[in-house]
């Protein structure tokens, strides 16, 4: 294989192995998203994609760095890039929500950098790290990959109601924390020695720690607050059932009187015909229906002289 094909190829690997970790950057808010975006996005994912692999091997190939190794140490500090933004642009009034996850995922690549150099050293401590760069590749693409499950779970509940303006604020003075350590761990990354890292494997075991923790906390905060929002539908929606019964009665007992009131006088209408018609009055003048006179348009009742 010609050193340009091996080039490409450890590039498109490179590549590939971290697209999972920068898609959680879009994937806990891909349900937020309009349809008609969507397709747009995916092409928009994929170009850069290939876009990213070209600008790899050229940065590889074009001799700027000492080795390749420091090559691909340095493109990974950019290439993350294009696709954050891209993910920020579709989605960018979730942007507390962006910049969260981009400072657990500096937290996260610090450490598993530091477990990779030490766990090279430790199994091949006579081996010339620079020459197997292309098994740290792996190594760290492996990590990402098992730890995407459990990020992608942890990311898509905390944002899955993420539109409700109750949680804010909260998200707001949550997302400095993480973001002040990534800052911390950027600067120890890219201003110190790479010896440094040597020396760092506690420090990162305990940053771990401090990640994991804080991730539960958060997560238990914020479930919390979404416990406290549905007691508060829930209670508001029973008193409106309750408010909702009290009108059914109210309304069932007026209507049960003027069905009463109606009955009434429909039973007084039936007994005064009854009456009528026992004393034969076909006309409508007898005593009884005297009452009936005064409004009544009927004719003026014949004599009943001769009527048997």
């Amino acid at each position: 294989m010609t050193p340009i094909l091996e080039t490409t190829a450890v590039a498109l690997v490179y590549i590939l192995l971290l697209q999972p970790f920068y898609l959680l950057e879009i994937l806990p808010f891909w349900g937020f998203l309009e349809e008609e975006k969507k397709k747009p996005f995916c092409r928009a994912w994929v170009a850069l994609t290939v876009a990213e692999t070209a600008l790899t091997v050229g940065l590889v190939r074009s001799g700027l760095f000492p080795s390749e190794p420091a090559a691909y140490w340095a493109i990974g500090y950019i290439v993350w890039l294009p696709q954050f933004l891209l993910s920020f642009l579709a989605t960018r009034k979730y942007w507390v929500g962006h910049l969260f996850i981009l400072s657990f995922r500096i937290l996260l690549s610090s450490c598993f950098y530091t477990f990779l150099r030490h766990f090279f050293l430790y199994f091949w401590p006579e081996s010339e790290f620079v020459s197997m760069y292309f098994w740290q590749i792996l190594f760290y693409g492996g990590e990402c990959l098992i730890s995407f499950p459990i990020l992608l779970r942890f990311f898509t509940r905390t944002f899955s109601h993420f539109q409700e303006a109750a949680t804010r604020r909260f998200w707001r003075s949550t997302t400095i924390i993480p973001m002040l350590l990534a800052v911390d761990t950027l600067y120890v990354s890219v201003y110190d020695s790479q010896e440094r890292y040597f020396d760092l494997l506690g420090a990162r075991i305990l940053l771990l720690i401090v990640v994991v923790l804080m991730m539960a906390a958060i997560r238990r905060g914020q479930q919390e607050v979404y416990d406290e929002i549905r007691a508060y539908e829930e209670k508001h929606q029973l008193q409106q059932q309750v408010v909702s019964a009290a009108n059914y009665v109210k309304m069932s007992k007026e209507s049960r009187q003027r069905l009463e009131a109606i009955y009434r006088e429909k039973q007084d209408h039936l007994d005064q015909l009854l009456d009528l018609v026992r004393q034969k009055d076909r006309v409508g003048c007898s005593p009884i229906s005297k009452n009936w006179e005064k409004n009544s348009t009927a004719p003026n009742c014949p004599s009943t002289a001769g009527i048997p």
